[in-house]
């Protein structure tokens, strides 16, 4: 069975190296490992929220249109509208 090298190892290996080679300060050279913060695992995002985040972002958008320009708002609401019953009229043709 194969084992992997782990960081500690190679830097364990790598100041005795060092040290065996005259260099009596490997800190210079190598950082310990265990000195480090553990790597944060990168968080998973989920369709669903990547849609509510989306969703909420229209929403906030959609928001500030109707305080702005309510007139505008409720022409696109007439288009939206619109184009649900057109899509419909278009499936009953199919």
């Amino acid at each position: 069975m194969d084992k992997e090298t782990t960081k500690a190892e190679i830097y364990a290996t790598l100041t005795k190296m060092a040290e065996a080679s005259g260099l009596k300060n490997t800190s210079m050279f190598f950082i310990d490992p265990s000195t480090l913060p553990e790597a944060a695992k990168p968080a998973t995002v989920t369709e669903a929220e990547l849609f509510n985040e989306a969703l909420s972002s229209l929403r906030e958008i959609v928001r500030d249109e109707a305080i702005a320009n309510p007139v505008r708002l409720e022409a696109i609401r007439f288009q939206l509208k619109n184009s649900y019953h057109l899509s419909e009229e278009a499936k009953r043709v199919e």
